[in-house]
């Protein structure tokens, strides 16, 4: 979750949740992940696309290494800065 961006005593900062837990890419590793997991998982990542597609946003890059799975198992987008509202890709 991006909580603000702003600039203070001169210089800009991006204040964001910190997750712990290890990228998708990280956490299969080679190895698949049982059914369960990987219906989660699939689940919860869908549903959020969903979401943000509904709401005019575009994820532009999305892989395993872009999809951080917290310790609790709940997967967040780690790549902010390719997400993209569709009206601005249609003025371009």
């Amino acid at each position: 979750m991006l909580y603000e961006i702003d600039e203070a005593d001169g210089q800009h900062f991006i204040a964001m949740e910190l997750l712990e837990g290890q990228t998708l890419q990280q956490r299969i590793a080679g190895r698949p992940l049982d059914a369960e997991t990987l219906f989660e998982l699939a689940l919860q990542i869908a549903s959020a696309l969903e979401a943000a597609n509904g709401r005019g946003i575009v994820h532009r890059d999305i892989k395993p290494a872009n999809i951080f799975v917290t310790s609790l198992g709940r997967p967040a987008s780690s790549s902010i800065p390719f997400w993209r509202g569709i009206q601005q890709r249609r003025r371009a």
